[in-house]
């Protein structure tokens, strides 16, 4: 079911990075609450939230919904640009 994958990717991709989810509520301009609810399950991400999650982490948003589809992240240009990444996010 694809609302249940959005949560584990999300902690996934934090969690690749490093980051808190403070840190990326904070790049999101929401609260830490608000994104612990995403990661949850809690809510329905929309498109626009998508697009943000995206640009975060420098990928684009078809590989995202790609990610969430299969729950998964293997491929290795994603994994790579996600690791290695120097640049701050947004």
């Amino acid at each position: 079911m694809l609302l249940m994958n959005i949560g584990n990717v999300l902690t996934k991709l934090r969690l690749m990075k490093g980051y808190t989810q403070e840190q990326i509520a904070n790049e999101l301009c929401i609260t830490r609450a608000a994104y612990a609810k995403w990661e949850n399950n809690k809510v329905v991400l929309n498109l626009l939230q998508l697009k943000k999650i995206a640009a975060l982490y420098h990928i684009k948003l078809p590989v995202l919904v790609s990610i969430i589809e299969t729950g998964s992240i293997v491929a290795p240009d994603v994994l790579y640009g996600i690791i290695n990444s120097n640049q701050k996010i947004v």
